[in-house]
């Protein structure tokens, strides 16, 4: 598990973070600590269904899902597509889209 530092929000402080593949735990600490957050800031992602982003990652080969975990709770959410998108400016070469990104 590769690990990245990240600027922890209240002290503005580095911290050791890790990313891991999504799972069933980070939709629920998204559904459970992020979303009454988000709804009261208006944020776009604050309706976005992370169990169902999970179920496409989980069964389909050109989605990948990723999150980042510090201090054993989920700080960002991602789903990329890993393999339909082609860049022109060097052909033969895969592009990845981030499909969705969600931080707290």
């Amino acid at each position: 598990m590769p690990t990245v530092r990240i600027l922890r929000g209240v002290d503005n402080q580095p911290v050791e973070a890790t990313l891991l593949g999504l799972t069933q735990k980070h939709v629920e600490d998204f559904t459970t600590q992020w979303q009454a957050p988000l709804i009261q800031a208006t944020q776009e992602d604050k309706f976005w269904d992370w169990a169902f982003k999970h179920r496409i990652t989980s069964t389909r080969d050109n989605y990948e899902g990723c999150a980042i975990e510090c201090e054993g709770t989920t700080q960002g959410l991602m789903m990329i597509e890993t393999q339909q998108h082609r860049t022109q400016f060097r052909p033969g070469r895969r592009l990845t889209y981030v499909s969705a990104l969600s931080v707290a």
